[in-house]
Parts: structure tokens; sequence; C-alpha cells
């Protein structure tokens, strides 16, 4: 198989100009576009094999043999268990990787480089 030498440094320089783009964009996009975006790329990630395995788990866990009342209950805070948990991590990641210039390239938690 014959690759064109300069084939690999185009898509190097395209997927560049592709995440400058978005950077762009993003710098200049408004709140609620912020947490479109946000919301969307969270329901992505959370489509992994993980996520569908644990799914039997916390539908047994909420629905096994219980009223209709509790199950929304425990359901709801299952939820909200996930959301907060989610949203201290990706907060510590956000500031975390917000002083990262800060430090000459190390991360003020840690101490190590990104």
């Amino acid at each position: 198989m014959n690759l064109d030498p300069g084939f690999l440094q185009r898509i190097v320089e395209q997927a560049e100009a592709v995440s400058a783009a978005m950077r762009h964009s993003l710098a200049h996009a408004g709140f609620f576009t912020a947490l479109g975006i946000s919301f969307m790329a969270g329901l992505a990630f959370n489509f992994n094999p993980v996520s569908f395995a644990l799914m039997p788990t916390s539908l047994a866990l909420v629905t096994k043999a219980r009223k209709t009342r509790q199950v929304w209950l425990l359901g709801g805070m299952l939820i909200i268990g996930f959301l907060l948990v989610h949203g201290l991590m990706g907060a510590i990641a956000g500031f975390g990787g917000s002083n990262r210039g800060a430090t000459e390239g190390s991360d003020t938690v840690t101490g190590s480089s990104w």
C-alpha cells in the first residue's frame, strides 16, 4: 500500500485547523450555547461499555418490587447523585486545567504535567 508522503501532514494540518475553529467558536459562544454543548457531550460520553453494563444494575436497584412512588423517589435520588458526582469531578478537572499555565505546565493539584 503506497501512501502519499504528505498525506499524514495534510491530515494533521486539517485537524489543527478544525480544532482552532472550534476553540474560537466556543470561546465566543454564549452561556446557553456552552451549556447545550456540554450537555450533548455528556450524553455522548455516557454511551460507553461501562455505562451500558451499569444500566441493568441501576434499574434493578431502583425498580425491583417497589411501588411507583418509591421508584420515582429512588430513581430521582440516583440521578441527582450521578449529577452531583459528575459535576464535582468536572469542576475539579476544570479548575485544574485553568491553572495549567500558572505553574509552567504543571497541575497545581497533583504537581504533575497534564
